[in-house]
């Protein structure tokens, strides 16, 4: 369900010099939000969401239930880590697109939008053909219909310093992170980064607009989704290049913190090692090879998606070959180790400045060890 408010809010919001306060529990943020946003209702309620590891999220309602929204109140420090100009001009551009609820406030420490009914996916699901092509397909949407250059030209009307792409974010966070957590020094951490760069596989994907932190929390379902209705085999993940193609519209993608340029081979890769939830289940991580059928149904369903919804990079009237899914099994598997890199570089930097209750430095030194398999693996 998408919020629905007797004025419609407007799609660009000024931030408010006011900041949500904790310090009294919820009453004085429960205070700001009836004032600001729903006068005339007689209060809100307010109950916080479990499983983020970056923000406080509440959701909240008017006493009728009529009205539903989320605030998202920004974890201490991580300005460091997250522009939120550029959080809010790409929440803009996806309601744009119809891709994102609507918004309704911005104040100096969070932000207030629409709030989404389903439920996430668990991690364990990621594989499920139901959400194999729910997923493929939106990730596909996004990847075609999203407009990079128009969310920068927003952030260079801002004015402020910001980073361009994936590398650039990656320069800005090897600045602040901690040797003791990792082990290693920045100048070895920026030696890698350059090494990999350096690559010329690396160097062929395209630029998309990227989730960039697609894991299952982020993916919602229906409430009535059933994915337990009996074993999985790999026949469920067969395909026909010459049949009819329409992508899946079940699921919707939430949380665009992370959202920014970067070469689609990062964002599907690092949607793949998601697979291993916050547990770091390795074995549920699929193995980017040709011959894994999850793989090439996941990859199929996207680029037939990508066709679909009439991204300029491909000839729209064209089917998707067995060549084009190995093709782009190849370029993923070019990335395979980056997401380790990204995401333990993020939690070594958040070891040090958050107040949420999780395990980021040992968190941080299992993904980064993921690039470094990767990267031994190349040499066997």
């Amino acid at each position: 369900m998408q919020v629905q408010v007797e004025s419609p809010p407007s799609p660009h919001l000024e931030a408010m010099d006011v900041a949500l306060d904790f310090s009294d529990g919820y009453d004085s943020i429960r205070d700001v939000v009836s004032k600001f946003l729903f006068k005339g209702f007689g209060g809100v309620r307010l109950d916080q969401l479990k499983g983020g590891i970056t923000n406080v999220l509440l959701k909240g309602s008017t006493p009728d239930g009529r009205i539903e929204f989320l605030i998202r109140a920004y974890g201490r420090g991580t300005s460091a880590l997250i522009n939120r100009d550029r959080e809010y001009e790409t929440h803009v551009h996806l309601l744009s697109k119809g891709l994102a609820p609507p918004l309704y406030a911005r104040f100096q420490n969070g932000l207030v939008y629409g709030f989404i009914s389903g439920k996430p996916v668990r991690y364990q699901d990621l594989s499920h053909p139901t959400i194999v092509r729910g997923v493929s397909s939106r990730l596909a949407q996004w990847h075609a219909v999203l407009d990079a250059k128009a969310i920068d030209s927003k952030m260079t009307r801002i004015g402020k310093p910001y980073s361009k792409d994936l590398y650039d974010l990656l320069d800005k966070w090897l600045d602040v992170v901690p040797e003791d957590v990792l082990g290693k020094t920045r100048q070895e951490l920026r030696t890698e980064l350059e090494w990999f760069k350096g690559l010329p596989s690396a160097q062929t994907s395209p630029v998309v607009v990227a989730h960039c932190d697609l894991l299952s929390g982020n993916i919602l379902v229906p409430e009535g989704t059933d994915l337990e209705d009996g074993v999985v085999t790999d026949g469920d993940f067969k395909y026909s290049l010459d049949a009819s193609f329409a992508p899946c519209e079940l699921v919707k993608f939430i949380d665009y913190e992370y959202t920014m340029p970067a070469p689609r081979a990062f964002d599907l890769a690092n949607h793949f090692m998601e697979w291993q939830g916050f547990d770091c289940v390795t074995e549920l991580i699929p193995d980017p090879s040709h011959s894994n059928p999850v793989l090439r149904f996941w990859c199929y369903n996207y680029l037939s998606s990508v066709r679909h919804y009439g991204s300029s990079s491909v000839d729209s009237s064209q089917p998707v070959t067995e060549k084009d899914i190995d093709e782009l099994i190849d370029e993923v598997r070019t990335w395979w180790g980056m997401p380790g890199f990204y995401w333990g570089i993020w939690a070594a930097v958040q070891s040090t400045i958050s107040d949420i209750d999780f395990d980021y430095a040992s968190y941080a030194r299992s993904r980064l060890s993921e690039y470094y398999a990767w990267k031994n693996s190349l040499n066997n």
